[in-house]
């Protein structure tokens, strides 16, 4: 792997310099690897490795759509359905003074019994996560839910579905 070095580090989008600053070798180091001029030491090749690994770690600000597309709670639900046809999604954070207080969803819409606004049909709401929490929760949480809503201090800043997850492909 040592000797493929530049293609994945480009791969990663990473210059020399940062892949040094990472995994704590000289640039000049790194650079007379990729030349073939220098075999490193099995420390200073793990460091790298390992730099190289943490680098291609998957975060959610990384697979998150950061554009949450809403819709208020006293919206007509011809709107939602609107909305949720023209930006193919299945689902809809719903709004209450900016505040997502629940969801409506294409098979809440399919089931609407009486009432012609979304808070007729609302459901509860997502679950949300801090956009630090790790990927392997968001995976566990979309297994049994349709999206999960990315927070930030408290505050809406994205949302992950099952579709998003499939970029880590």
């Amino acid at each position: 792997m040592i000797e493929k070095l530049r293609k994945i580090r480009q791969e990663k989008h990473l210059s020399q310099t940062q892949l040094a600053r990472l995994s704590g070798v000289s640039q000049s180091l790194i650079a007379r690897i990729e030349q073939g001029r220098v075999d490193p030491s099995y420390s200073k090749a793990m460091k790298i490795l390992a730099a190289l690994e943490s680098k291609s770690k998957a975060y959610i600000k990384d697979i998150m759509n950061r554009h949450i597309t809403t819709i208020d709670y006293n919206e007509e639900i011809e709107k939602a359905i609107s909305i949720m046809k023209r930006k193919n999604i299945s689902q809809l954070p719903v709004t209450q003074k900016e505040k997502i207080i629940g969801a409506v969803s294409e098979s809440a819409i399919a089931m609407k019994k009486r009432g012609h606004l979304v808070k007729d049909i609302i459901e509860p709401s997502l679950p949300s996560l801090d956009i630090n929490a790790s990927i392997e929760v968001v995976r566990d949480l979309l297994k049994h839910s349709q999206a999960v809503i990315i927070t930030q201090q408290g505050k809406p800043v994205g949302i992950i579905t099952k579709t998003d997850l499939l970029r880590l492909v």
